[in-house]
């Protein structure tokens, strides 16, 4: 068995250096295409690649921006349960406070409902207020 081809092939003495030399040059064209096939393909996957790391990147990001939207709804939510609880607060100490000056003061209101007198006791506050402020 040999190991040139050349050789082998000149013993069989059926092929000529010139088909042999044809033959070589056929390989080696299709070498070299599938080289620049190859080569084009990496240059195609880098480039795709590359745009999956930009959208990745841009996915990143978004997903930051939610993660701060969402923080920040929360905070909102949080604060607006924190508002509504010391309005609340302020109120029942204000209903509190009208409720004790009721009964240090006239019996005639004594009659009236308990929700008509709180009203008629933070509209009289309210009205206080308004005038300490504009006087």
């Amino acid at each position: 068995f040999a190991l040139d081809p050349l050789t082998a092939m000149e013993g069989s003495g059926s092929i000529s250096e010139q088909e042999v030399r044809l033959v070589v040059s056929q390989i080696l064209a299709g070498i070299d295409l599938a080289t620049s096939s190859g080569e084009r393909a990496l240059k195609e996957v880098g480039a795709s690649f590359r745009e999956l790391l930009v959208q990745l990147h841009e996915v990143s990001q978004e997903r930051e921006l939610w993660m701060h939207r969402f923080l920040g709804a929360r905070e909102l939510q949080y604060s607006a349960a924190l508002c509504a609880r010391a309005a609340h607060l302020s109120t029942s100490v204000e209903v509190v406070n009208i409720l004790g000056e009721m009964e240090a003061g006239d019996e005639q209101q004594s009659s009236a409902s308990p929700a008509k007198i709180i009203d008629e006791g933070l509209a009289a506050r309210t009205l206080e207020e308004l005038e300490g402020t504009l006087g």
